[in-house]
């Protein structure tokens, strides 16, 4: 297509798109990343849907053919000739895909040239701008408007009205700017049985304990903060996600949940089944968190009790926590539900890892994909994390490496992992006081420079009798570094202001410039601001002390 005048081009994996150079739409390069996962995601999703409706229909094919089978036997016995229909051959039409608020329409323009076995794509916004700009990217790229359709209208309502005339959707993918929690409803209605739900939240901030009354009131859960905040924020939208799911009959199969920059992203399968959505409480959890060490306890909202075939349902059993901690002393206080079944499906994880390995010039993202994916590979589907320097924090101590920290988890016989979330964070299955044993341990070999202060949590914790001797002996499983493992795990991000960048259709914003050019102003303005407070402060003494010398004798 042809380049209006006040329009450029911007190029990313194999589409080009024309965008306004004032910029009446948004775009954020940021994204890259996301939706660089999202076509992978997509890709190995569309080939085990492809496999299951298959498999599906080869089951129908073979009763169909053993029923035609007996009606010619039956025929023949009576000496009559059976001709049944004609079998009919299965052919995968290919999966149908609603980008729900798509602004610009590159990630559709992508999901239609990058992802093989895409029967059609809907593309939609609620702005006449932006679809105006996704009518002439579509055409820019020659792609066929009657299979990439743009589509001005409430997400929602799309959504709802497609589940009402059961035309579903194969993939839906929700990237909103902000939470995704009120399209929620309408995405897991609208979503076909086994589908995909592709989910974005930017509001990090809210998830991750700043606002909790915020987080309550989008999320139903209420958070709490500490180094394990950004796993928490996953399971507070699959939490959500789960609850939602089971108003409609569904639940949720997770395949893999990412922590990234200032957002998380979610993929997850929604299958009906009243049977299994009796199940869901088992999946919800509570957490509570010593406010003086920060040692955590959960306790289920459900407990399932099998025996045989008699399965019954009760409530979940209070956590075994006394009203002290028993490692400082204080009190705890409250957060979730959180969804507390896995949150990664690794064999999906291992299928993402064999289709990026593939081809390693596919995606521009490829390196830091690559290593987020290998970390939650290796990630233990345990509940959250530890951070041992808050911990040791709280003790006033120095800070053991993380490997030896790992190898006395090891030693001790416990399993121990990274987590993606947090590139210091400890994910074990030991319980929490074992992790202050060990830190006990290391303040005997390493002393504090003082003693604690006896109304502090330290000193409790440092007059505890020592249960379990720490072993530091090296492990070598206990090493993460990329010159061990070969493998860049956490990757610097590209470029200086790595953020969400500003919402589309705010003239205020728009006038005032991005939060991003704000802050540089502020700091430029702030550069140097003590030194120049002083030197005016020298400047006007010295301009003080010359009128003083000029002034005539006074008589």
């Amino acid at each position: 297509g042809e380049l209006p005048a006040d329009h450029d081009i911007i190029t990313e994996g194999k589409a080009s798109i024309i965008f306004p150079k004032a910029n009446q739409v948004f775009y954020n390069k940021v994204q890259v990343f996301n939706r660089d996962l999202s076509i992978l995601a997509i890709s190995c999703f569309a080939e085990i849907y492809k496999k299951e409706k298959e498999a599906k229909e080869l089951k129908k094919k073979e009763r169909f053919l053993a029923r035609q089978e007996k009606l010619a036997e039956e025929a023949k016995a009576k000496g009559e000739t059976y001709s049944g229909p004609p079998v009919r051959e299965y052919e995968f039409p290919g999966v149908t895909i609603f980008e729900a608020l798509s602004a610009s329409g590159l990630r559709s323009i992508r999901y239609w040239k990058e992802i093989p076995h895409v029967q059609s794509i809907l593309v939609n916004d609620l702005d006449p701008q932006a679809v105006d700009c996704i009518t002439k990217n579509l055409q820019f790229n020659k792609l066929p408007l009657d299979l990439v359709k743009p589509n001005q209208g409430d997400a929602n309502v799309v959504m709802m009205q497609h589940a009402v005339e059961s035309k579903m959707f194969d993939v839906i993918d929700l990237d909103p700017y902000g939470t995704a929690s009120v399209f929620l409803h309408a995405a897991l209605a609208g979503v076909e049985e086994g589908g995909l739900l592709c989910i974005t939240c930017t509001d990090k901030a809210v998830l991750c304990g700043n606002n909790s009354e915020t987080c309550y009131g989008k999320y139903g859960s209420m958070p709490l903060r500490g180094a394990f905040c950004h796993e928490q924020a996953l399971r507070i939208l699959l939490s959500l996600a789960e609850r939602t799911a089971n108003v409609h009959r569904r639940f949720i199969v997770p395949l893999v949940s990412m922590s990234i920059d200032f957002y998380i992203r979610v993929f997850v399968r929604v299958f009906t089944s009243p049977a299994e959505v009796k199940r869901a409480a088992s999946k919800q959890a509570m957490v509570f968190q010593c406010v003086g060490c920060g040692s955590l306890a959960a306790a289920a909202m459900g407990k399932i009790k099998e025996e045989g075939k008699s399965v019954k349902f009760t409530p979940g059993m209070a956590p075994s926590i006394d009203e002290q901690c028993r490692e400082c002393g204080r009190h705890s206080k409250m957060g979730g539900p959180l969804y507390c079944g896995k949150i990664h499906d690794k064999h999906f994880v291992s299928l993402l890892l064999e289709k990026l390995n593939q081809d390693k010039t596919r995606f521009a993202s490829y390196g830091r994909i690559n290593g987020l994916l290998t970390v939650i590979q290796e990630e233990l589907d345990t509940l959250l994390s530890y951070d041992v320097a808050p911990m040791c924090h709280t003790l006033k101590c120095t800070t053991p490496p993380a490997n030896q920290v790992r190898s006395a988890l090891l030693n001790a016989g416990y399993l121990v992992s990274q987590t993606h979330t947090n590139p210091k964070g400890i994910k074990t299955n030991a319980p929490v006081c074992v992790l202050w044993d060990i830190l006990r341990c290391h303040v005997a070999a390493n002393p504090l420079k003082k003693p604690p202060n006896p109304a502090s949590p330290a000193f409790n914790i440092l007059q505890k009798e020592i249960q379990l001797t720490a072993d530091f002996t090296h492990r070598k499983e206990s090493e993460t570094s990329v010159k061990k493992t070969g493998v860049a795990k956490f990757l610097m991000n590209p470029g200086a202001n790595w953020g969400p960048g500003t919402r589309a259709g705010n003239p205020a914003q728009k006038r005032r410039g991005s939060m991003h050019d704000e802050l540089a102003a502020r700091q430029r303005e702030n550069q140097g601001k003590k030194k120049r407070k002083k030197e005016d402060a020298e400047g006007k003494a010295q301009q003080e002390e010359e009128e003083q010398k000029q002034e005539p004798p006074s008589l």
